[in-house]
């Protein structure tokens, strides 16, 4: 049995005849000037579930298996056609649901050119090929881990590379299938059945000039078998600050010992465990259950008032206790989450009162949630099975805050209840199903309507839908469209208001260097704003047998009442928003008001296109990951 598994194997052509015709009886001499044409190799090419052929790296790794290993009764006329013989089995292990090709496949040699030791690394090295355009925040991905959804991002991302047999990168459109918006791409991370690793890492790293050396800490064990998961994992680092001085920034005023006195990046001293424990509970059910705790600490320089040396000083605890349990009905997959997160922070900043007296800010932010995703075939169709997914979900979050500035303590208690539901239906038009296959390739259309309502802004909606060709398997087409409703997070409604002193900032308006005070916190008057994205996305693989990839995404994206951080200082958004900027009386900016608003529109076009291509320098080695000889890793 192949380890990387497939679902349907095609030879093609005359090379199956020509095995046939050698195990016929012999036929009659044929007449001198009549000789038989040589016949021509066997082309072997794996295809998936999908009738699309496999990966160029999985199918190079598949074919040389398959040609010292073939499957018994290789080389035998086929049953059902002169000229075909097909073999039918399983999807890979860890295959995600649907039939969405992947935008790309890494093999355990492709993951090794990164260079990166942790899942967390690797996502970070892989940057844009990971990322999407289409959505609110910074684009990270959706994580599965074996095809099925899990808790906390932090389960997966100290699981060392070597651990991964395959990754696979999805377009956004499978994120609707596992219960989240299409505004992230999927990356599916499949381990090893089994494998053990203990690692333990201690790191100096220094500049040769210019300050701030740093040292980092961790040991890690993590345990694989079959569907029990164990691992343990524990970090300590530290960084010295960076003052200005230490760069040569040269100070307003000419002030030559100002710069030691100012901070670019504080000192900083972390230390943070996890654990998780995953395995099966019976029949096809699997539960998790991991848990994180991280504390942190920051100390900066703001500067000098009079003889007075302003500092900052920063606290910050996380701790999350998530679980997963998921299993199959049937043709029906299931999983349940659950989270716990508490965050608290303080922070204290010296005051240039003369008093010794200090500013503080605190919040504790918690979050408690479980969602329901249910996913499977509705009904099965000529060109395939119409597939729902469909998610419910819970959620509380609280913000506990407390400010005092100026001898002034501001207090804030802000609650949110949520609960959503989501469904996304999958049509399939046209396939390349064996017996019946469509001249125009594969089509399938989805839509998606998702309500989620909260408690203190109303309910919201979302609506989608697109299509899925792919005219030959080298080329795949995604066209989607979506109207979505979002309301601003709890952070920036409620944080607590922070003043920081002395921020160095840029007027336009005079064209100098200033230090000012900077306020920034949250805003309770920001209202929900509304988002329309339309997407046309292409991937070719113009070589067959060769892992290279060409893309071209085009996303115009439109928001009515934007939110978004105060912009930087310029003479138009100061006559926009003229209370939020204060000057003295020769004109000299001394205090910004950087709270979040609402912006009337904002409207983007972007076109991204990429070109990806793979292939290893030098012999593979022998003995990868994944390979006929490989057990457990140790």
């Amino acid at each position: 049995m192949v380890r990387h598994g497939w679902a349907a194997m095609l030879l093609t052509g005359s090379a199956a005849s020509g095995v046939a015709a050698q195990e016929a009886p012999a036929p009659p001499a044929p007449a001198p000037e009549a000789k038989p044409a040589a016949k021509a190799a066997p082309r072997i090419e794996f295809r998936g579930a999908d009738g699309k052929p496999l990966p160029p790296e999985i199918q190079r790794e598949l074919e040389e298996r398959f040609r010292k290993n073939p499957p018994p009764g290789f080389g035998k006329a086929p049953a059902h056609t002169p000229d075909d013989i097909v073999v039918a089995a399983q999807k890979p292990r860890g295959s995600v649901v649907g039939n969405l090709p992947p935008e790309r496949t890494f093999s355990p040699v492709d993951l090794r050119a990164y260079g990166a030791d942790s899942i967390g690394a690797l996502l970070e090295a892989l940057g844009p090929q990971v990322t999407s355009n289409r959505g609110r925040g910074d684009g990270t991905p959706v994580t599965l881990l074996n095809g099925r959804r899990i808790s906390d991002f932090s389960e997966i991302a100290r699981i060392p590379t070597e651990a991964i047999e395959r990754m696979e990168v999805f377009p956004e459109e499978l994120a609707l299938q596992y219960g989240y918006r299409a505004d992230q791409k999927v990356v599916n991370i499949v381990t090893f059945a089994n494998f053990r690793s203990r690692v333990g890492q201690l790191g100096y790293v220094a500049p040769t000039e210019g300050g701030r050396d740093s040292t980092i800490g961790s040991a890690d064990y993590l345990a694989l078998r079959g569907d029990t998961r164990v691992s343990l994992g524990a970090t300590y680092s530290r960084a010295a600050v960076l003052r200005e001085s230490d760069r040569g920034i040269v100070q307003i005023g000419g002030a030559s010992d100002l710069g030691r006195l100012r901070t670019l990046l504080p000192q900083t001293k972390q230390i943070a465990v996890n654990g998780l424990i995953s395995g099966r509970m019976s029949g096809d059910s699997t539960a998790t259950l991991n848990g994180r705790f991280e504390s942190n600490q920051s100390h900066s320089l703001l500067g000098r008032v009079g003889d007075e040396v302003l500092r900052r000083d920063g606290e910050r605890s996380v701790a999350h206790l998530g679980t997963t349990l998921g299993g199959r009905e049937g043709e029906w997959q299931w999983t349940v989450t659950g989270t716990y997160d508490r965050i608290g922070s303080i922070l204290r900043t010296d005051v240039p009162s003369g008093l010794g007296r200090r500013d503080s800010a605190r919040f504790v932010d918690t979050l408690a949630g479980a969602d329901l995703l249910l996913n499977g075939p509705i009904a099965e169709l000529p060109a395939g099975p119409l597939s729902a997914s469909v998610q419910a979900g819970v959620a509380f979050r609280g913000l506990d805050s407390r400010s005092s500035i100026g001898g002034v303590t501001q207090i804030g208690d802000l609650a949110r209840n949520r609960g959503a539901a989501q469904i996304d239906i999958a049509l399939p038009i046209l396939s390349r199903k064996p017996g019946s296959p469509s001249p125009f390739g594969t089509l399938s259309l989805n839509a998606n309507v998702a309500l989620e309502h909260l408690s203190d802004v109303g309910t919201l909606r979302t609506f989608g839908y697109g299509l899925a060709w792919s005219p030959v398997p080298a080329v795949n087409v995604i066209a989607s469209a979506t109207h979505e409703e979002g309301a601003p997070t709890l952070d920036q409604l409620g944080c607590p208001t922070l003043v920081t002193p002395n921020v160095r900032t840029f007027d336009l308006a005079r064209r100098e260097v200033v230090d000012v005070t900077r306020v920034s916190g949250g805003n309770p008057a920001l209202r929900s704003d509304d988002r329309h994205v339309v997407r046309l996305g292409v991937n070719v693989r113009p070589l067959a047998q060769k892992d290279l990839t060409l893309s071209v995404d085009y996303v115009a994206t439109g928001i009515d009442r934007p939110i978004a951080a105060f912009p930087i200082v310029t003479p138009e958004i100061e006559a926009a928003f003229p209370s939020r900027f204060i000057r003295d009386d020769r004109g000299r900016l001394t205090g910004i008001d950087g709270r979040p608003l609402n912006f009337a529109e904002s409207r983007q076009r972007q076109l991204r296109w990429g070109i990806n291509f793979t292939r290893p320098l030098g012999a593979v080695p022998p003995r990868i990951p994944g390979g006929p000889d490989a057990g457990v890793q140790q």
